[in-house]
């Protein structure tokens, strides 16, 4: 599960369907990332997407997918 994610979208006030949209994804392809069920291994684009809407260094949502291979 992408706990990071859940954090983030609740730091900023945002809903699943929210980000969901942002990211150009549907709300049901989102639920399924953020629970570990799909990008087992995220890819550069989307985590790009991520770092973008929150403002964030891309190598800080690497950093936290890379833990939860670990």
């Amino acid at each position: 599960m992408r706990d990071y994610l859940k954090k983030l979208r609740d730091e900023h006030g945002m809903t699943a369907a929210e980000l969901a949209r942002k990211l150009d994804i549907s709300e049901s392809y989102y639920s399924l990332i953020e629970n570990g069920k799909r990008q087992e291994k995220m890819d550069l684009v989307l985590a790009a997407k991520i770092s973008a809407i929150f403002s964030m260094e891309l190598s800080e949502v690497l950093a936290h997918e890379k833990l939860l291979r670990e």
